[in-house]
């Protein structure tokens, strides 16, 4: 999907005019841009920025035809179900359509959205009926929690450390040739500008995920909308060219050039896992469970499932046993009666992350205090070891913990077979 994102964007610059060597730049950039950090690892984000660049751009290209607005809008469902934030796709499409074609054609085209949307929305609340709940409204309640105006200043920094060099490209450009009409602007500085809003107001504040959502949501459209103005260049073209190239090498600086891991520790992890029954594990060793077949205990939502408590009262179920409180109660006295009873052969966590629910949710075993002291009743620490991960925002070195059984004392007059 990384490949096909970039093809889309090489596809968009040379349908504008541009050379093949301004378009594989564009190409190239952005490769560099969706490499980094969470977007080419095992989750749907890949998936995402290409359904959300065919929703954006497959309209376009066809001069915004029914059939095209169409398929546009299937595009739109899916990638909401990919990342819930690729939804803005059509609404920048929405607001062109309004600002600069017609209002019936934004009318038409919100409402097929809509109608496909909910539908969808019906269909998997039917056959997943907890979907939502850890997507959209566990998420979002966990993004108001951890939101850090700080850290957009941080990104944005970060951001023009690596573009700036195109930037003052685009400048040069505007300078000494023809100055774009911000009073009506091409599609792709619109939808850009756009972008740029949504990061700013709203996911830029992320303290996870560094620069993540910008290089998904703002990249693929700077790059689209710049490298056919700075192939019109001619004037200065060697500057442009080196101010290009600089680009490139600051894309490529923020990938980490070294990933190798120290695989030692992982492999003594592996065959505790291996000998053990029930497997109690931080979410880090998911993918070692599922290898060998062990039942998943935590997940990588079980710890955000409770935020989903804050979702609006209209929504929350009628049936008590169902609620999201109810289940975060039931799975937290499901783990208290497994510590108690020793059900665990084998407990394995991050140093210092103790739990599934953390400290925003009172009463879990693992939390400090007599739950925690109730833990280590029961289980013993066997042996800390380090384990490495890519050298990344997220990555380094963890301490992880291996806990087990305590050996438990028979009590005055029981009598031992």
């Amino acid at each position: 999907f990384i490949l096909g994102s970039c093809a889309l964007c090489y596809r968009a610059v040379t349908r504008q005019g541009a050379g093949t060597g301004h378009a594989l730049s564009a190409a190239a950039l952005l490769y560099a841009a969706l490499l980094y950090f969470s977007t080419p690892v095992a989750s749907a984000s890949s998936t995402g920025v290409f359904l959300y660049l065919l929703t954006l751009l497959v309209p376009w290209r066809a001069s915004f035809s029914t059939r095209s607005l169409f398929f546009s809008a299937l595009c739109a469902v899916m990638a909401f179900y990919a990342k819930q934030y690729f939804l803005a796709a059509p609404a920048f499409l929405a607001l062109y359509l309004l600002f600069y074609r017609s209002r019936r054609e934004a009318l038409v085209y919100a409402i097929a959205v809509g109608v496909l949307l909910l539908a969808s929305i019906v269909l998997v609340y039917l056959t997943s009926p907890y979907y939502f709940d850890n997507t959209v409204f566990a998420v979002r309640a966990a993004a108001g929690v951890f939101r850090k105006p700080g850290h957009l200043v941080e990104q944005l920094v970060d951001y023009l450390a690596i573009y700036g060099p195109l930037l003052f490209a685009l400048m040069v450009a505007w300078f000494r040739g023809t100055r774009p009409d911000w009073r009506r602007p091409a599609y792709p500085w619109f939808c850009f500008a756009l972008a740029t809003l949504v990061i700013v107001l709203s996911l830029g504040q992320s303290r996870g995920n560094h620069l993540s959502y910008l290089f998904q949501l703002m990249s693929p459209l700077l790059l689209v909308a710049a490298m056919p103005v700075l192939a019109e260049q001619h004037r200065d073209r060697w500057l442009v060219t080196a101010l290009v190239l600089m680009t490139a090498v600051q894309a490529a600086r923020q990938l980490p050039a070294d990933l190798r891991i120290d695989e030692e520790p992982w492999q003594r992890v592996e065959r505790a896992i291996a000998g053990a029954g029930e497997i109690y594990a931080d979410p880090l060793f998911l993918h070692l469970l599922r290898r060998q077949d062990k039942t998943v205990h935590q997940g990588p939502l079980t710890e955000w499932f409770h935020f989903a408590l804050l979702k609006p009262a209209l929504l929350v179920r009628d049936d008590p046993h169902r609620r999201v409180r109810t289940m975060t109660d039931t799975h937290i006295a499901r783990v208290n009666d497994a510590i108690a009873q020793q059900h665990y052969d084998l407990v394995v966590l991050r140093k210092g992350r103790f739990g599934v629910i953390g400290a925003a949710r009172q009463g879990f075993p693992f939390e400090p205090g007599d739950g925690q002291a109730a833990f280590r009743e029961n289980y013993r620490l066997d042996e800390e070891l380090i384990v490495s991960l890519p050298p990344r925002r997220g990555g380094g070195n963890q301490v992880i913990q291996v806990w087990r059984p305590r050996e438990r004392t028979p009590s005055p007059g029981t009598v031992v077979r």
